[in-house]
């Protein structure tokens, strides 16, 4: 009869505490990862969702655009201003190239949905702008 070394079952032991502790490690690392994945996500998910509330707000878009059509070089250019449901109207006329540059730089970097714009050339100088809003 033979009989087991008990080194053998302290090594066979030794070697399972090695691979397990190894094993441990890998998943701490991966969970690590996913946490921080997670994490992430959660931060673009508040961002999406702020930046969806902020674009949707239509009573917030209409005191931008009004703000912005305002403006003392703007304010006697606008020759009517419509709102129709979901969309609003604005028409300007007798704009000149600077005034039309402006017009578009402020109303292009407001957070507000533009459904179309529509250029008319009065003149050598003069440009009629349509401009139509979804709210």
């Amino acid at each position: 009869m033979s009989k087991i070394n008990p080194l053998y079952v302290f090594a066979f032991f030794s070697f399972m505490a090695v691979v397990m502790m190894f094993q441990s490690g890998s998943l701490e690392r991966k969970i690590s990862q996913k946490a921080q994945q997670n994490a992430a996500t959660q931060q673009l998910g508040k961002k999406i969702a702020s930046m969806k509330n902020e674009w949707k707000d239509s009573k917030t878009a209409l005191k931008k655009i009004d703000a912005v059509l305002n403006l003392k070089s703007l304010g006697a250019k606008v020759k009517s201003r419509e709102r129709q449901g979901g969309s609003y109207k604005v028409v300007l006329a007798e704009l000149n190239a600077r005034e039309v540059d402006s017009l578009f730089a402020k109303l292009l970097n407001e957070t507000v949905n533009v459904k179309s714009v529509d250029l008319v050339r009065n003149g050598d100088r003069n440009v009629t702008v349509s401009w139509e809003f979804t709210l």
